[in-house]
């Protein structure tokens, strides 16, 4: 993945993400349910259990 869903590049990070895991998504786990969410996005701006319910259904991360 080279591109944040939040729209911005985030050129340097995506490149050592994507060096250190060759899977661009990463299953989280919370009480309401999983999710499949960019590492991308958790290297850029981070990721509490309770935002991502609204955080996937605004940028569409995948309910698993």
């Amino acid at each position: 993945m080279t591109n944040c869903p939040c729209g911005d590049e985030h050129p340097n990070l995506a490149k050592a993400v994507a060096d250190m895991h060759p899977d661009p998504l990463v299953d989280v786990k919370t009480p309401e349910g999983t999710w499949r969410v960019p590492r991308l996005w958790i290297a850029a701006h981070g990721l509490a259990a309770r935002d991502l319910p609204k955080l996937a259904e605004q940028y569409g991360f995948a309910h698993c």
